[in-house]
């Protein structure tokens, strides 16, 4: 229903409800499908939950979203208010078998980002960049987390670089340990001049 507010933080989430369907299953207690489109913030994106044989699947996604909008959130951080043009696509999955904590894929997509920040230090224009990872909610989380910019401009500091030439690729893996978040994988290159592989073990308070 409209004016819904979300975790306390003012954002109000309307939506139709689309599809319903609950059916018997043998050996089952049943399944159940709901499909909705949900709008928020001048956002528009589309809802799919499916509860059957033992596991449950949720899927939140949208496509062709300005980046603008986004602004208009509650609670988001400053430097999202600092972009002045483009476009994302965005989705979530969680999926949980009966009895195992519940894994999650995600990913993004930017084209035409552009953004500068008030100081002028950090900017960036036609940037085009995507990123998909996964979190396994277990006893010891796990992250993946894999993307690269294909194309435009990037200022931050000191630091500038033109895609034009050359794209930018990273990945990386960790896990929250008893000890803290260790990133047992990091990598960057750029197909060429630059390639880099670390590891690091954050320490607390430092």
């Amino acid at each position: 229903g409209p004016g819904a507010e979300f975790l306390g933080q003012g954002v109000a989430v309307e939506g139709a409800l689309e599809e319903f369907v609950r059916e018997e299953l043998v050996r089952e207690e049943g399944a159940l499908t709901l499909r909705a489109t949900l709008r928020s913030s001048g956002l528009v994106g589309r809802l799919l939950f499916r509860r059957g044989a033992g596991e449950s699947r949720l899927e939140l996604a949208t496509a062709g979203q300005p980046l603008t909008a986004l602004a208009d959130i509650p609670g988001r951080p400053e430097a999202v208010g600092w972009f002045s043009r483009g476009l994302f696509d965005a989705g979530v999955e969680v999926v949980q078998a009966d009895g195992l904590p519940p894994g999650i894929s995600f990913q993004f997509a930017a084209m035409d980002l552009s953004f500068d920040s008030p100081d002028g230090r950090y900017a960036g224009e036609g940037l085009q960049l995507m990123a998909h990872g996964s979190l396994r909610l277990a006893d010891e989380p796990v992250v993946e987390l894999e993307g690269g910019i294909a194309a435009g401009e990037l200022l931050l500091g000191d630091f500038y670089r033109n895609f034009a030439d050359a794209g930018l690729n990273f990945a990386g893996g960790g896990a929250w340990t008893a000890g803290g978040l260790e990133l047992a994988r990091i990598h960057v290159d750029d197909g060429g001049a630059l390639a880099l592989e670390a590891a690091a073990r954050p320490r607390a308070g430092g």
